[in-house]
């Protein structure tokens, strides 16, 4: 899996991009009281016990062993400071990512020029990238994403080995990488593959189960709740305006109604693909084991843009940088509401509701005008 083909432009806009987006998200001051006991506090004490496993912290955080065990490792080795450790490795990860996200996409079919363009929209996605640049503690988030990435691509290539490892990193880091598992039965049953390498996909399944089952004898986890109770604690989620705002509309601010506006090319992409549809509708259910809404929909971030990128590639190539030119700096004025409080960002405080709504709204009125014009032009074509 080369991360970039032939060329060093793309290598030169993923690392521009990557580099501005540095400076743009800043860092979290997590030693401030309103940021100390979020849940960063528990992967700093997981990273202080590497290389051993500090049984005492609660579930689920215990069993994110991956991130805080790296960066634990990294701190034994080179003596640099735990935070450190874990924003060195935040940020390699996210340029990983990027990489990753790049080719994926291509290798899907997309243009050079389109994957880059995608690539630039999520950097601007302010919750679903910036939120973890600056809150770098957030590490298993990345390792959770480039291994969903993997596995997906290893899914579409049908190596097994390479989804497995995938899956058991996941494990290790994210429990929502365990998506992958129907996401892959969704996709060999449209490939009509599914009696023939369902075989694979079962011990796949049973590895990642004696997998959990190892992390529950190694965390007993003082304290913790059981993940799959998490819905009946959060069901309340699905009652408050701010769950509905993130869903619909701050989730991929503000490209989020494009693919209602082009409701027939959305239908015809996730007919071609049901596999990706699986990913976003588990994604989205996900949301109900946590607390947080727009974060967590950064797995289905890999088919929403990927869809983007057809609505942008079936107009045509001046057509398609006519959108961009409209979408990207829309795109990059919403990110600017991360500016604010990010403490707050849970609200829909007044100051910062216009930053997301706005640029949405006129995404969708000028996608809504230019795909009427676009009708009205072929209609006159088609008229002797």
């Amino acid at each position: 899996m080369k991360l970039f083909g032939r060329g060093r432009i793309p290598v030169a806009v993923i690392a521009a991009l990557w580099a501005v987006s540095i400076l743009f998200y800043g860092t979290i001051p997590y030693q401030e009281n309103g940021y100390r006991h979020w849940d960063l506090s528990k992967y700093l004490q997981m990273a202080e016990a590497a290389p051993g496993i500090d049984t005492r912290v609660e579930r689920p955080y215990g069993e994110r062993l991956m991130g805080p065990w790296l960066a634990g490792v990294l701190h034994q080795v080179t003596r640099l400071p735990l935070d450190r450790s874990f924003r060195l490795l935040s940020l390699l990860a996210a340029a990983l990512l990027l990489g990753l996200l790049y080719r994926f996409w291509r290798r899907c079919g997309l243009s050079g020029v389109t994957a880059l363009l995608l690539v630039a929209f999520f950097v601007a996605n302010r919750t679903q990238y910036g939120f973890q640049i600056w809150d770098y503690f957030q590490l298993n988030d990345w390792i959770g994403l480039l291994a969903l990435v993997v596995g997906l691509w290893a899914l579409h290539d049908g190596r097994w080995l390479h989804f497995t490892l995938a899956v058991l990193i996941g494990v290790l880091s994210r429990e929502v990488t365990l998506i992958l598992l129907p996401v892959a039965a969704v996709f060999l049953h449209e490939r009509g593959t599914l009696r023939r390498q369902g075989k694979h996909l079962m011990l796949v399944s049973a590895a990642a189960v004696a997998a959990l089952i190892l992390l529950r004898v190694a965390v007993p986890g003082a304290g913790a709740y059981e993940t799959w109770r998490a819905p009946f604690w959060f069901h309340a989620k699905i009652f408050q305006a701010r769950t509905w705002f993130g869903w619909l509309l701050n989730g991929f601010a503000p490209l989020t109604w494009l693919p209602l506006i082009f409701l027939s090319e959305t239908r015809r992409f996730f007919a071609s693909s049901p596999h990706l549809l699986a990913l976003v509708v588990l994604t989205y259910a996900s949301t109900m084991f946590a607390s947080d809404t727009e974060r967590l929909l950064a797995p289905c971030a890999v088919a929403f843009y990927l869809l983007i990128g057809r609505l942008l590639e079936g107009r045509g190539l001046r057509a398609e940088l006519r959108l961009a030119a409209v979408l990207l700096p829309l795109s990059m004025f919403t990110a600017v509401s991360h500016l604010l409080p990010l403490a707050d960002r849970g609200r829909l405080s007044a100051p910062k509701l216009p930053l997301i709504v706005l640029p949405a709204v006129a995404a969708v009125g000028w996608a809504w005008q230019w795909k009427r014009q676009r009708k009205e032009a072929r209609r006159q074509t088609i008229v002797p």
